[in-house]
């Protein structure tokens, strides 16, 4: 039972994180899906292939913690406007009994995700930046007790604003089903960002899970620092703030476009 309840969570989480998401460290070349909650409107150009990847390990209670080795996002534009991604993760769940004493200790490969962003709006004065999320789970592509039944399918509304010369705002909106049962769960983020410099900028971030009777509230921050035009490093943790929530999660991770 609590491995099914993990496997939900992190459905949740790796459809929305696959792996985290980063609208607001806007970089010349270079705009990734990490280190926020928030995917970006924005798609990678036409022709480019780009790999984003890093580890998190996820406090979830005091006896069980969750560890993704590599959460990692492949994607290709397809056309202008138009982007194609494949995600899968390596996670390694423990869980503590008898005060410690025994571990229970599940690993491997979680479900393949197939997705795609699809590019709405430009920004416009007031009208923010806006694209549309799709994605799937597949069943059966993951190992043992990650792996489900049914397609676990993802829908978003991806929006960013730009604010004055160093600010910008980030939010998601949709919903995601788990792979195993027909009802479906809310997920919302806001992002604010800001350019420290023309290689680093750090964003705050609140986001969450909702359904009938279930509220899970969640915030992070972090930093992106850019290497090259095409190469960046992130580092961001986060707190769960309320009694659903994970205890909180520590991330690294490193984005490269193919050049």
């Amino acid at each position: 039972m609590i491995r099914k309840i993990f496997l939900h969570g992190f459905l949740l989480l790796g459809l929305s994180f696959s792996l985290f998401s980063q609208d607001t460290l806007k970089a010349p070349d270079l705009v990734t899906d990490r280190p926020t909650q928030s995917v970006s409107p924005v798609i990678v150009p036409a022709g480019s292939f780009q790999v984003e990847t890093g580890f998190i390990h996820e406090f979830v209670t005091s006896d069980i913690s969750n560890t993704f080795y590599n959460t990692t996002l492949l994607k290709y534009g397809l056309t202008e406007g138009f982007e194609i991604r494949l995600g899968m993760d390596y996670l390694k769940n423990v869980e503590q009994w008898n005060d410690g004493d025994t571990q229970f200790i599940t690993r491997g490969f979680t479900p393949v995700v197939i997705s795609s962003k699809l590019h709405i709006a430009r920004e416009q004065g007031i009208w923010p930046e806006v694209a549309f999320y799709a994605g799937v789970g597949v069943p059966k592509t993951g190992a043992g007790a990650y792996m489900t039944g049914y397609l676990a399918p993802t829908l978003k509304v991806l929006a960013s604003h730009t604010i004055g010369k160093n600010f910008s705002l980030g939010y998601n909106i949709g919903t995601v089903w788990d792979g195993e049962t027909p009802q479906p769960t809310g997920i919302y983020s806001v992002v604010i960002g800001m350019t420290v410099s023309e290689r680093i900028g750090i964003f705050f971030e609140n986001y969450g899970f909702f359904r009938k009777g279930f509220f899970d509230f969640r915030s992070d921050a972090g930093i992106g620092w850019l290497l090259k035009k095409n190469l960046q490093i992130d580092l961001s943790g986060g707190l769960g703030l309320n009694s659903k929530a994970p205890n909180g999660f520590i991330s690294c991770g490193i984005s490269w476009r193919v050049p």
